[in-house]
């Protein structure tokens, strides 16, 4: 912990290498805030904002605002940062606003104590990739199969998915994916259900970018590809997008269009009106 600097942000932050997952299962809110923290910092910078008790406001992309009291050296101990280097509190001021809003979500559904006994790690564990798109970026999450569709054969799914993955990539939207979707299980990445961030898309070297929020290193035992697994380092890796839409089923992104913010929704009709 004394690597742990008590700035929000330090010089250079967020940065992506920072990002680590512990034993919490929330590859699911690391993973959109990789990918996010890559493609536009400042918007995480934006999101924070020091309140007056010493805690912070945190304004998230889809018009959802929490206050986070003063961190505590037990809410910086809850992993997702390295621990190896210093750097200022700003995921763990996002991982505590998350686990207010899924705590909240959680008594609603089970009870008013249901969470009084759990720890901040117990609440964040397990959730919804999608959910976090939305609430990041204020954008409706979307899907994007990477299997054959209906009058498609291999080349012309893995055309169509490198043409949608060059056009998120040029418009620098979030976006996610899993292993264990496809058709294939290579030895060394993550199955069931683990998610890791898209970085980008080369479409002239056919290169998709992915981010295991493990921040973790490998190098495959025999070639690399479909059967041994990929060079990783911190984290980072390349898969031909030929190889990639035959392990990822789909790819979660950022869409185009907005979350309707609460106080602009139109009121329901009263039954009783005609």
């Amino acid at each position: 912990m004394d690597s742990i600097k008590h700035e929000l942000f330090l010089p250079g932050e967020p940065n992506i290498e920072e990002i680590h997952q512990g034993p919490v299962g929330d590859c699911y809110l690391m993973s959109p805030i990789a990918a996010l923290v890559n493609s536009n910092p400042q918007a995480i910078r934006s999101m924070i904002h020091p309140s007056g008790d010493g805690g912070y406001d945190v304004a998230f992309g889809n018009g959802t605002t929490i206050h986070v009291s003063p961190l505590t050296e037990a809410d910086m101990a809850v992993p997702g940062l390295r621990k190896s280097s210093g750097h200022g509190i700003w995921l763990s001021v996002l991982q505590k606003a998350y686990s207010q809003i899924k705590g909240a979500q959680a008594r609603a559904k089970h009870g008013s104590t249901y969470t009084d006994d759990m720890t901040e790690g117990e609440i964040l564990g397990g959730g919804s990739s999608a959910a976090i798109i939305n609430l990041l970026t204020g954008h409706q999450p979307r899907n994007l199969i990477t299997r054959p569709q209906a009058g498609e054969n291999a080349m012309q799914a893995t055309a169509r998915v490198s043409a949608m993955l060059t056009r998120l990539s040029d418009a620098k939207k979030v976006m996610t994916t899993s292993a264990g979707q496809g058709e294939v299980k290579p030895a060394n990445l993550p199955h069931g259900g683990h998610v890791q961030a898209v970085l980008g898309y080369d479409p002239v070297k056919r290169i998709v970018h992915v981010f295991n929020p493990w921040g973790n290193n490998l190098t495959p035992d025999g070639p690399p590809g479909l059967v041994n697994g990929y060079v990783i380092r911190d984290g980072h890796y390349d898969v031909p997008v030929d190889e990639f839409v035959r392990i990822f089923g789909a790819v979660g992104y950022e869409s185009d269009q907005q979350t309707i913010p609460r106080s602009a929704k139109p009121a329901k009709k009263d039954k009783k009106q005609k």
